[in-house]
């Protein structure tokens, strides 16, 4: 049988939560840095949003992202997950 401490599962869970909200804002500022720069519009429209959103709005978003940009041949959101799962999480998870 396994008996879990579910206050001490809790616990451990709640410490978890900021950790994974300051790995989400590194994120954000990554997307950002590498979103390509013509004119600065559209690093200027990608941000940060509640709920652990970022938001490109600008209307040829889903253009950049697909790859359209010599500056970002893998687009933005496929990098910035990466970055997310193998460096950002991890380092912060790391230090709780």
């Amino acid at each position: 049988m396994l008996k879990v401490d579910s206050y001490a599962f809790t616990k451990a869970l709640n410490s978890m939560e900021p950790a994974v909200l300051r790995a989400w804002g590194d994120t954000g500022k990554y997307m950002r840095r590498i979103t390509p720069i013509d004119t600065g519009y559209a690093k200027s429209k990608t941000k940060r949003a509640p709920k652990r959103k970022i938001v490109a709005n600008y209307g040829y978003a889903g253009d950049l992202d697909s790859g359209t940009s010599r500056q970002a041949p893998d687009g933005m959101t496929k990098p910035a997950s990466e970055q997310f799962a193998d460096k950002f999480l991890p380092n912060r998870l790391r230090n709780i």
